[in-house]
């Protein structure tokens, strides 16, 4: 009898012992639900792929659907707060001290005839100078002059001609005593005192100084 009992512990025993060892590997295995997996695809070849999001129509869905807002509308007001910004290439910067109002180029004076350009709006002027480029024209001191008017419409309204002090020929319409002249409206003249043949005058040009 009690050999019995032992050979059945002995058997227990074993048994449990085989399992440990035999039955190991599989059941660990059957209790994973994963697998490992190794790929060998380099970018030359790819594992394909499929986008998930898409519609009925099979197309990728994106956030905005339609003409996408953005926040300005036409041109952008834009505010810099940039002590100074560094620049490259050629940049051309409009003086806000001058004004150039180019007259007159290539025109031909007749003979002893005097050139009015046309009443300028020299409102915004302090002092006015004439720069000339005289080409056929043989320029006296007194042949190149402004026009002052107050509205410019009529030589009626003129108040008066003004000389200027030459340099070259540059004139810059101003006193002897150095007050600049200026008016709402002026107009620059130049003067062909040829006798006998008409004159082409180059180009001239009215320098405003704000």
């Amino acid at each position: 009898m009690r050999r019995g009992a032992l050979a059945g512990v002995l058997l227990v025993v074993f048994g449990a012992a085989l399992g440990a060892t035999v039955l190991r590997e599989p059941i660990a295995t059957a209790a994973s639900p994963f697998q490992n997996v190794i790929i060998g695809n380099d970018s030359t070849n790819p594992v394909p792929v499929a986008e998930q999001n898409r519609d009925a129509n099979g197309n990728v869905r994106v956030h905005e659907q339609g003409t996408a807002a953005v926040h300005e509308q036409g041109t952008a007001n834009v505010n810099v707060t940039n002590g100074s910004i560094p620049v490259t290439g050629t940049v051309s910067v409009a003086s806000a001290t001058q004004r150039v109002m180019h007259v007159a180029s290539n025109f031909e004076l007749p003979k002893n005839f005097a050139l009015n350009t046309g009443f300028q709006d020299t409102s915004d002027c302090r002092a006015l100078a004439a720069f000339i480029k005289p080409g056929e024209l043989s320029l006296d001191n007194s042949d190149v002059f402004i026009r002052t008017s107050v509205t410019g419409t009529s030589i009626g309204d003129q108040q008066g001609n003004t000389g200027g002090i030459r340099t070259g020929n540059v004139w810059y319409f101003a006193s002897t005593g150095g007050v600049q002249f200026f008016a709402p409206k002026a107009e620059l003249v130049v003067i062909n005192h040829d006798e006998d043949n008409p004159r082409t005058l180059d180009d001239a040009w009215l320098i405003c100084q704000r």
